[in-house]
This record gives C-alpha cells, sequence and structure tokens, in this order.
C-alpha cells in the first residue's frame, strides 16, 4: 500500500471548473471515483453520466456502483426469479435494492430476512415481505411448506456469511439457483455442502460486480438502475443513510459498528 491512502468508490457531484463547452458548470455527475472533494474526468463521461434533476444526491452516490452490484445479481438469475417467488438474505443496502430490483424484473413476490428488526423495517416500508431470523425459526422449512418444495427458484444471498449461504441454499428448490452477492471472509463455518447443496443439485453463481454478466456491461449497469429509479420501481437515497461531514469520518466508521442504528454511511464536502 502507498501513502496516502484512498478508500471509497461511488460519489455524486456537481461541475466546478470545465475545459468542455458542452460541459456547463453546476453540472450534476454520479460515478464510483474515490472519496475526494475534487475529481477529474474526460467531458464525454461527464455527460455519460449524467445525474437527472429528478434524483437527488443520495440517488446519485448508489447509481454509480451500488444500484449496479443489484442490477448485475439480478442479471445471473437468467430470468428464472420471473413469476415465482424469490427470497434475499440480508436487509442491508445490497439486499433492499436487490429486493427491488428483482420485483422489477418480474418476481411474482419478495421475500428478505434479517436478523435485525430496524433493517426489516425498511424492507416493508419498501412493499417487500420481511421475515425475521429469529432463533428457533427454520425460514427454509417455513417457506416451503408455504409454497412447496419446488416453488422458489431463485435466492439471492447478500450478507456475505457463510451460515447464511447455507440457509439461502437450503431454501431454494431442487436444481435452483442461488447467486452469491455477499463478499464471503474467512473459514466458510457453517456451509455444509453434504446437504441440500448434494442432494438436491442446487447451482450456486457469483454475482459480484467483479465479475459483470456477459450480457451487460458497467455502463447500462448504471443506465438501468437510474432509470428504474426515474420510474419510481426503485428507493436508492430513500433508503436512509447516515451522512456526516469528511471531517468527521472516524465517526463513520465506528457507527458501522451499530447495525442496527446504521444502514448506511455517506461522507459530504462542503465545497468550501
Amino acid at each position: 500500500m502507498e501513502y496516502p491512502i484512498t478508500f471509497g468508490y461511488r460519489a455524486a457531484g456537481e461541475v466546478v471548473e470545465s475545459r468542455d463547452k458542452a460541459v456547463a458548470i453546476g453540472h450534476r455527475v454520479f460515478g464510483n471515483w474515490r472519496h475526494t472533494e475534487y475529481t477529474t474526468m474526460p467531458g464525454a463521461q461527464a455527460l455519460e453520466q449524467t445525474l437527472p434533476p429528478e434524483l437527488t444526491w443520495s440517488d446519485g452516490v448508489d447509481i454509480g456502483q451500488m444500484g449496479p452490484i443489484c442490477v448485475n445479481g439480478v442479471a445471473f438469475a437468467e430470468s428464472e426469479h420471473r413469476g415465482s417467488p424469490v427470497v434475499v438474505f440480508g436487509a442491508g443496502p445490497v439486499g433492499l435494492i436487490t429486493a427491488q430490483v428483482a420485483r422489477a424484473d418480474g418476481a411474482a413476490k419478495v421475500y428478505i430476512v434479517d436478523r435485525i428488526p430496524s433493517r426489516l423495517l425498511h424492507a416493508q416500508d419498501l412493499g417487500l415481505e420481511p421475515i425475521e431470523a429469529a432463533p428457533g425459526l427454520d425460514v427454509a422449512a417455513m417457506l416451503k411448506r408455504r409454497h412447496g418444495s419446488e416453488g422458489i427458484p431463485v435466492v439471492f444471498e447478500a450478507t456475505g456469511s457463510a451460515s447464511a449461504l447455507h440457509e439461502a441454499i437450503r431454501v431454494v428448490r431442487r436444481l435452483g439457483l442461488v447467486v452469491a452477492l455477499g463478499f464471503y471472509q474467512g473459514e466458510a463455518v457453517g456451509l455444509r455442502l453434504g446437504d441440500e447443496f448434494h442432494h438436491n443439485g442446487v447451482r450456486v453463481v457469483s454475482g459480484q460486480i467483479g465479475n459483470v454478466h456477459p450480457a451487460w456491461s458497467r455502463e447500462t449497469l448504471r443506465a438501468r438502475t437510474r432509470d428504474l429509479a426515474l420510474a419510481g420501481e426503485l428507493v436508492l437515497g430513500g433508503l436512509g443513510r447516515l451522512v456526516i461531514p469528511v471531517e468527521e469520518v472516524a465517526e463513520g466508521f465506528a457507527a458501522l459498528a451499530r447495525p442496527s442504528e446504521v444502514l448506511q454511511v455517506a461522507l459530504e464536502y462542503s465545497g468550501q
């Protein structure tokens, strides 16, 4: 690693200086540059990444990267979710956006599973079906009793927990599909591949944004995110986030250790 260390990967802002006649001062853009008060980009890119006036700065932040992550994940479902109920594990930003994208793309009903009640309230407000992963509740058994053993063709795993990945495998039907969106770290504790994965022939595919679906590009993923937001089918910035001045970034990192209170953190630059 080299000093100074840069961090962050999604942002929105306005043009304060331009050498391109087509890009006016005050032009609003979204993107995925590092956390910094100023950045530069080609004029053509600034025009391509225009933030429409109907959308907020917080919307723009998510169009830059978070939305495309989720659109990409749904693309890896290969349309198998359409017309059927689907399940999303994780009511964090990735799970909440993925659930909305899956619904907009034809899922008949979207369940979202999490162990944190406050996050499930966000899911409920979005018209999703929340399921609290409370101790003693067998989510897979409950959903299979409700929809039948063949009822759920696709599950999206967005927690990064190996045990949640195992539960996702248990939920999906025989020969069904699990799209893994979480960032799995360390050993896969709780993932038992000798159970449903083996006996039911479940397919598990990585839907990480580093693995862009062959039919899509980063540009088309962003465009799809923007269009869904403009159509009112996707809530982005309205999901709620703790916005703090960049000078207080340490507080932002500390807040992430309180997942029941904070869904996500954004940094704001004064521009002065």
